[in-house]
């Protein structure tokens, strides 16, 4: 079982599957309009104080086939207003192979594409990988660099750190839009034995996930 936080050079070789951390549907606290974040899991940044400590080690999640996950939207947006998917981890790029097949299955759907990356834009771009050229081709909005703990903010709709960019690959958004201007977002969900907190702030320094055996002791 893969379990460390040094990325395996054989960690996509489960082709057809992406290793997955969690999949939350109808969510607006990642990103613009009501969206289904996707969490990879595995990260080969390491940002200090992550949001998402449990998402961060190379180890064997839930390795779901790539047709499984667009159905799941396909399903979701049948019932539901479903205006685009944000990937974010872990970090995405480190899955390029699976990253840029459900970024293409996902155009082909008609929903837009938001990715959340420790990468710089130019350092993505720089590696001339025709998977990350492909992703880049399909994203309409990339936040771009390590998050720092050092420069956090509340203030900046979906960025963590002011160190790190919100790019406008396409036209799908505008950043004078008025929700690009709101504060940060919280949203917590009862899911199972767990309550479950995604957007921001979360503490960094505590996992997402909270028991809810433990909310209810004295």
């Amino acid at each position: 079982v893969l379990c460390s936080c040094m990325k395996p050079a054989n960690y996509e070789s489960k082709l057809g599957f992406a290793n997955i951390a969690q999949i939350i549907h109808g969510t607006q606290a990642e990103g613009p309009g009501i969206r289904t974040a996707i969490w990879f899991q595995g990260c080969s940044i390491l940002c200090k104080n992550c949001c998402n400590p449990s998402f961060l080690p190379f180890k064997d999640n839930k390795w779901m086939k790539h047709e499984s996950i667009i159905q799941e939207l396909i399903d979701y947006k049948k019932a539901n207003k479903l205006d685009g998917v944000t990937f974010i981890g872990g970090e995405p790029f480190d899955q390029p192979i699976s990253l840029s097949i459900l970024c293409r299955m996902i155009k082909e759907i008609n929903l837009n594409i938001m990715i959340f990356s420790g990468n710089k834009l130019e350092e993505l771009r720089a590696r001339n990988d025709a998977n990350i050229n492909s992703i880049l081709s399909n994203t309409d909005i990339l936040v771009d660099g390590m998050y720092d703990d050092t420069k956090r903010t509340e203030d900046i709709r979906w960025v963590g750190s002011t160190n790190q960019t919100m790019h406008f690959l396409t036209d799908a958004y505008n950043k004078d839009d008025p929700q690009f201007k709101e504060r940060n977002t919280v949203e917590y969900r009862i899911m199972g034995n767990e309550m479950i907190a995604n957007g921001w702030p979360v503490n960094g320094r505590k996992s997402p996930f909270v028991s809810v055996e433990n909310l209810t002791k004295k």
